[in-house]
């Protein structure tokens, strides 16, 4: 019960993140905000399956595209870190074809998202 009132509290703190994010950056109203929240959220996880189908497959041409989809998913909602990471993984596999950071990054993202997706 503990860990779940720890996971609830981060998760109102990305909320909050996000939710002040786009009501300052776009101007958005408490209504907009809830549904992006919700397409975001939908979005990111399929996502993350995504990567995880493409690094089993070792796909690095769709590593490339799905890092990079997500770095842009993540930096709309104000989440830059994580967009970061992203990143890094996307140039490395788009310039050097390395998909060996892919794997860890998805896991950091999983767990930085986790609290996310709870409500």
């Amino acid at each position: 019960i503990e860990i779940q009132k720890i996971k609830l509290k981060i998760n109102d703190t990305l909320d909050n993140k996000i939710n002040e994010y786009l009501g300052k950056t776009y101007g958005f109203k408490e209504e907009q905000i809830q549904k992006i929240l919700l397409i975001s959220k939908t979005s990111l996880k399929d996502t993350l399956k995504e990567i995880e189908v493409a690094l089993t497959d070792q796909n690095h041409k769709l590593l490339g595209i799905l890092f990079h989809r997500i770095k842009g998913s993540l930096k709309n909602i104000g989440l830059n870190e994580p967009s970061e990471w992203a990143k890094k993984v996307e140039v490395e596999i788009l310039d050097k074809q390395d998909i060996s950071q892919a794997e860890a990054t998805l896991n950091k993202l999983r767990n930085y998202l986790e609290p996310f997706f709870v409500k």
